[in-house]
């Protein structure tokens, strides 16, 4: 469990309870050793249909340990871009059980303890905790395991990861983030690259993200000592376990000390506002929605599916009206699916041709707003030519005006020598 990739062992738990749900008796690490290089998920099925094919019943430890997982690449998931959606509408949140088991445990004993996640904790009872996690019993995390033993083993845990919890390779991302000086900018880039993370560390960061921010609030309690423990000391003490760029027991250098605050300053954002960090501008999902239409309809179809389901169930439940799915009518079992699932094509279709329209609308209204900002903009550029043609004539008809003041000015100086001249003709001389 420790040190190992976390979307390989959020794989292998799944694998886990798929077998035994079908009824195998076989342990966790029945599944096997999985090979460097493969993609988690199916290399966890093959082990288990080798598993099966073979009828094997063997203990955890006569088949072997899970390797511990490459920390050669980072952020290897193999479920970026869209494989992530290959699950969406079931199986739930990608998190491993470990992480639930200690955040449900903190959730009913440790929200009032006072320092949790500060105060050290008893070194024995870790190491216990952890050997029983390693040996994947099914540990007992009840009112008498004391929250900081939980609290110690879950820092263990997300500082063990071979990849950081916000992954490696999006440090540098993290960090240039705090250099944009606009707020609203600067949340809406982390917010973005949050959506870069990988499905199991998205779904991990959202649990403890939600914990740490209900943790946060009980720090100051009004009718109960507080446990102290607001975002920015939260921050302080997460900042190092889930956002470094540090390879499994490297220590940091200089250049990351000197980024420690900006570090700390990124987890403290996410916790303060980690309610605001799961939705995203209607524009950006639309167009997701178009690309997925087009690209990979059999992604889209459950995603529109569950929001039919979720807008359906919240309009039901404002208006107090209780509502039922529409029961398919057939007088058997084939009938009865048959049309079940033609009244799912029917629905996924009308989603997908409202989005397509949507889609259809949205460009015509923006071909309009460009037409008519086209339009505008051929208004003032006539506007400045007339004002440019007004300025022309005004200035010709002012130089014309004073050459015609010019041309009578000289007019009235040749008549006046001529008069001069005349005047002394006619004078008799003295």
């Amino acid at each position: 469990v420790f040190g190992v990739a976390l979307a390989q062992v959020v794989a292998t738990e799944r694998a886990l309870r798929r077998q035994q749900h079908s009824g195998s008796r076989a342990s966790l690490a029945s599944i096997g050793t999985l090979e460097k290089g493969d993609d988690v998920i199916v290399a966890t099925e093959r082990a288990l249909r080798r598993q099966q094919h073979s009828g094997s019943r063997a203990s955890l430890a006569s088949i072997g340990t899970l390797e511990k997982g490459d920390d050669s690449g980072s952020c290897d998931s193999g479920e970026w871009g869209w494989a992530g959606l290959e699950e969406a509408g079931g199986g739930g949140p990608r998190v491993p059980g470990l992480v639930s088991a200690c955040l449900a445990h903190l959730r009913r004993h440790g929200l009032h303890t006072l320092g949790l996640f500060r105060v050290s904790a008893s070194k024995k009872r870790v190491r216990q905790l952890r050997e029983d996690w390693e040996r994947s019993q099914e540990v007992a995390l009840d009112a008498a395991v004391c929250p900081h033993d939980v609290a110690t083993l879950l820092k263990e845990f997300l500082r063990d990861l071979p990849d950081p919890l916000l992954c490696r390779d999006l440090y540098p991302a993290f960090l240039q983030t705090q250099k944009l000086h606009n707020r609203h900018y600067q949340w809406e880039a982390m917010r973005l690259i949050i959506q870069l993370l990988p499905a199991a560390h998205r779904d991990t960061l959202n649990a403890l993200l939600s914990f740490l921010a209900q943790l946060a609030a009980h720090a100051e309690d009004s009718h109960q000592p507080g446990n102290k423990m607001d975002a920015a000391n939260l921050a302080t003490i997460f900042a190092p376990n889930i956002l470094h760029k540090n390879k499994p027991n490297e220590a940091a250098n200089a250049e990351q000390l000197s980024e420690r605050a900006d570090v700390i300053n990124v987890v403290r954002q996410l916790v303060e506002r980690q309610a605001e960090l799961w939705t995203l501008p209607a524009e950006l999902l639309h167009e997701a929605y178009i690309q997925l239409a087009h690209s990979a309809p059999a992604h889209l179809d459950p995603l529109l599916l569950r929001k039919a389901e979720v807008r359906s169930s919240e309009e039901c439940g404002s208006s107090g009206v209780v509502c039922s799915t529409p029961a398919p009518r057939g007088d058997s079992t084939a009938d009865s699916n048959d049309s079940a699932s033609d009244y799912n094509e029917r629905n996924t279709s009308d989603a997908r041709a409202v989005v397509l329209r949507q889609h259809d609308e949205s460009s015509t209204a923006v071909r309009s707003r460009v037409s008519s900002r086209q339009e505008q903009t051929l208004r003032r550029e006539e506007h400045t030519v007339r004002k440019e043609e007004i300025g022309k004539r005004e200035e010709q008809r002012s130089r014309r005006e004073e050459q015609s003041l010019r041309r009578e000015e000289k007019r009235e100086g040749t008549l006046y020598k001529r008069g001069e001249l005349i005047s002394s003709a006619r004078s008799p001389p003295t």
